[in-house]
C-alpha cells in the first residue's frame, strides 16, 4: 500500500517547487507558515516537530514515519495530536 505511493520521478522538485513556506506537491498544498516572534528562540529539532504538526493540520495526507528517535526530532508532537498519521 505504501510502495504505491512513493513516487520515483527525480525531477518532481523541477515540476512543483516548493515557494516561501508553502509547498506544493502534486496538486497538493500544505502551509506551514512559522509563528515564532522574531526575538523567540526555538531549537531546530522542536521547529521541526511543530511544523510537522502544522502541515498535518492542513492537509490529512501528511505522516511522519520515525524510529526511535521521536523525542529527539520532537514528531512525538505530530504521534500525540494525530495518532494515525505517525508511523
Amino acid at each position: 500500500m505504501l510502495k504505491s505511493k512513493i513516487k520515483t520521478d527525480l525531477d518532481i522538485h523541477k515540476k512543483f517547487p516548493p515557494v516561501g513556506d508553502n509547498l506544493l506537491f502534486d496538486g497538493l498544498k500544505v502551509k506551514i507558515n512559522p509563528n515564532y516572534k522574531d526575538n523567540q528562540i526555538v531549537s531546530t529539532r522542536k521547529a521541526y516537530g511543530n511544523a510537522l504538526v502544522k502541515a498535518r493540520q492542513s492537509c490529512d495526507r501528511v505522516i511522519a514515519l520515525d524510529t526511535d528517535t521521536k523525542n529527539s526530532t520532537f514528531s512525538m508532537l505530530l504521534e500525540e495530536r494525530y495518532p494515525k498519521s505517525f508511523l
